[in-house]
This record gives structure tokens, sequence and C-alpha cells, in this order.
């Protein structure tokens, strides 16, 4: 499995932020703040949503929803991510309110639906 595309959509400081990557190893190679844990946080949450426990079985959904609200408009997280796997290539759409409920679209490359997980 490959990722080839981040869109970032409304997530933290991000807005309408695409990023193309290549075969191989991408690295970003920015400045303090520039927002490289914020990308890597982006694809776990594409991938996984966010998790639900620390370590000290403290809920940390919360302060990850709230980190990661848009700092332009706190309403909802949105991004699509769109990956390679098995010679298929497939388009994760997540949508996830302030109120934490989440909407997650699987697509494949032609737009054919291939999966909805409701608010």
């Amino acid at each position: 499995m490959k990722i080839t595309k981040l869109e970032l959509i409304r997530f933290g400081k991000f807005k309408d932020t695409v990023l193309d990557l290549k075969d191989g190893i991408n690295a970003f190679c920015e400045a303090n703040e520039w927002g490289k844990s914020t990308i890597t946080d982006f694809i776990i949450y594409m991938l996984y949503g966010f998790k639900k426990t620390s370590k000290k079985g403290i809920s940390v959904e919360d302060n990850f929803l709230k980190k990661y609200l848009p700092w332009d408009d706190d309403s909802h997280l949105f991004g699509a991510l769109e990956l390679e796997a098995e010679g298929r290539a497939l388009r994760i759409e997540r949508k996830t309110l302030a109120s934490g409920r989440t909407s997650l679209v699987v697509r494949d490359a032609g737009g054919t639906l291939g999966g909805v997980l409701p608010f």
C-alpha cells in the first residue's frame, strides 16, 4: 500500500492544502511549527480516526479534536487521503464535527462509493 495524495481541507492550521506524494520516501524538511507533526497526525486520523484513550486510560479524543479543529472555523475537520493498494486506487474522506461525530466515505478511483459510515 502507498499513499499518493493528502488533502488537508480543514485540519488545524491547514486549509485547502493538497500534497501529492511521489513513489519512494517523501520527506518534509521544514522549520519548526510548519506542520510536520500535524501531517503525521492527519494520516493517522484519516486511516484510523482519533485514538480513544491514552496509556493511562484517560480519554484523549476531545483533546485531539480540539487541537486539530481548524483555526479559522472550529465547526468540523475534513480531509481526504488517496492510496493505492493491490493495484486498486482508493479515496478515503473523513469528516468530524466539533461534537465528535464522524463520517467516513471510501471510494474507488472512478468515484464509485465503496462504503459510508454516517455520523
